[in-house]
């Protein structure tokens, strides 16, 4: 009997420690099952969200096609527009170039008339002179400024002056680069544009073959450089030419007394030789020392 029950308990224990391997064994199993179900639900999840990023993907590489397709586009009206507005102010400049050509035609054509009835108006004018070099005070070089507008046959002929019923101290004299300054702003206040004036009665030239005659601005004919020497003392009455121009004399003479009594001038001078002896002898201008009228445009200015 006892051994009978050693029997079956040591088989008992057997049945147990099989039970108990089995239920861990299954344990394992079920555990087993469970991580492979979740790793192929993480695996599906994975898929997935892979298939989403590739749509993204997709459609992010849908719209950059279609941003480089807008650049291209872009870039396109950019060098369109950017010729047409080269093209516009080519024809812009064209037709500036051709406007501006135009009004000097009819400025050149209105001078021209301007002068042409300037001279017709004014007592005594014999010529429109554009002035290029001042060789003293009463003494000065130009060219018809008629001839000049008209592209005539004498445009390029130099006239030399000499102011009537005037002289003007002579280089090393008193005031003699005075007068000279003097002479030389009046030019600049006229733009060099004057007329000359001269009483048909009157000599024209004189012995060096100068033309004679008072200087007087184009824009203001009343303006008149020989009285403005003058009144300034910058130059004294010629006697010797006194009787040549009246009308010119006696208002050089008013001049000359104003300006003898304020002792503007020569007249101030401690010594003159102008005032005190006999006038210098005429400046001879050397004409090729002259400018031309192709370097002094007397429409500028």
């Amino acid at each position: 009997m006892a051994g009978q029950a050693g029997v079956a308990v040591v088989l008992l224990v057997a049945l147990v420690a099989g039970w108990v391997a089995a239920s861990g064994a299954r344990r394992d199993a079920d555990s087993a099952t469970a991580a492979a179900e979740s790793a192929n639900e993480r695996a599906s999840e994975l898929e997935d969200q892979l298939a989403a990023l590739r749509s993204d993907l997709q459609a992010r590489q849908g719209e950059v096609a279609d941003l480089e397709a807008q650049l291209a586009d872009a870039l396109d009206d950019a060098e369109t527009a950017q010729q047409d507005a080269l093209t516009a102010e080519l024809a812009a400049s064209e037709s500036a170039e051709a406007a501006e050509a135009s009004s000097e035609q009819a400025q050149t054509a209105t001078s021209l008339a301007n002068v042409t009835t300037v001279l017709a108006e004014t007592d005594d004018a014999i010529m429109a002179l554009h002035v290029t070099d001042v060789v003293d005070a009463t003494t000065l070089v130009g060219f018809d400024l008629r001839e000049m507008l008209a592209d005539g046959p004498n445009a390029g002929q130099a006239i030399q002056v000499s102011l009537a019923g005037i002289n003007s101290p002579a280089a090393g004299d008193c005031r003699h680069t005075q007068s000279i300054s003097l002479a030389t702003a009046w030019f600049a206040a006229t733009n060099d544009d004057v007329l000359l004036r001269r009483p048909a009665t009157a000599p024209r030239t004189d012995a060096l073959g100068r033309t004679v005659a008072e200087v007087v601005a184009f824009a203001n004919p009343s303006a008149s450089l020989n009285v403005t020497l003058t009144v300034a003392g910058e130059a004294l009455i010629d006697e010797a030419e006194a009787d040549e121009d009246a009308n010119l004399t006696e208002r050089l003479r008013v001049a000359q007394q104003s300006a003898e009594a304020t002792l503007l001038g020569v007249w101030g001078c401690a010594e003159s030789d102008l005032r005190d002896g006999e006038p210098a002898p005429p400046t001879i201008p050397d004409p090729s020392a002259s400018a031309t009228p192709a370097e002094d445009d007397p429409t500028d200015g």
